[in-house]
């Protein structure tokens, strides 16, 4: 199904069959939400041709986001004298707002238990687009274990290799069109400090910070 922005204009080019040839008619395209029209381009004059006629119709798309049938009346002398449903629907979808990430930090300080360390990760968050939006931000991270390998009959070994992708922490906020947003994480994570973490902040559409490290500390 063809997609579109909220409230953006075009133009539709429809093609069906006018009979009898030299009947005065109009068309009108329209969309609906349960039968009530939501955007027409109101009715426009032709002349059947008595074969398969193409016009042109501009109509300006709802505004708001949603699936929308499309049907095309046609009238002459005031009454309507055919009625076509298109083939395909029109999915209104709003465009993303991009969101940046700037001054990406992460450290470990003290946790006060045994060898481990507390990771820390900190950003600022900007909406650069036109608009407000809500957004659900994503903490992630991974870290650079170290496995113990011991296979029959052989002298044991260590080998090192990151872990996959997984959550610390959720959090939903809303930005106005230019406005930054500090981000500090609040979910408490520690690590060995002998194992190295990566970690980055993400929202809902996708945009990424960089990625930054805490580096291990070996023994």
């Amino acid at each position: 199904m063809p997609q579109f922005d909220p409230g953006e204009e075009g133009v539709a080019i429809a093609t069906f069959p006018t009979k009898p040839a030299g009947l005065e008619c109009t068309a009108e395209l329209w969309l609906a939400s349960d039968m009530t029209k939501v955007a027409t381009s109101g009715e426009i004059p032709f002349t059947a041709t008595g074969g398969d006629k193409s016009i042109s119709l501009s109509i300006t798309l709802p505004g708001d986001e949603g699936t929308y049938p499309v049907y095309l009346d046609v009238f002459s002398n005031g009454q309507r004298i055919a009625r076509f449903l298109g083939d395909e629907d029109v999915v209104i979808v709003a465009p993303a707002v991009p969101w940046a990430f700037s001054s990406v930090q992460c450290w470990h300080s003290a946790s006060g238990v045994g060898m481990w360390r507390q990771s820390n990760f900190a950003c600022t968050v900007t909406n650069i687009g036109s608009a407000s939006a809500t957004k659900t931000l994503t903490l992630w991270c991974r870290d650079y274990l170290q496995i113990w390998n011991e296979p029959p009959g052989e002298w044991g070994y260590w080998t090192r290799e990151w872990s996959n992708w997984r959550i610390v922490e959720t959090r939903t906020i809303t930005l106005a069109a230019g406005a930054s947003y500090q981000y500090n994480q609040a979910t408490s994570t520690l690590i060995p400090y002998v194992q190295a973490r990566e970690q980055y902040l993400a929202d809902s559409d996708g945009y990424e910070s960089l990625h930054c490290t805490i580096p291990d500390i070996p023994y």
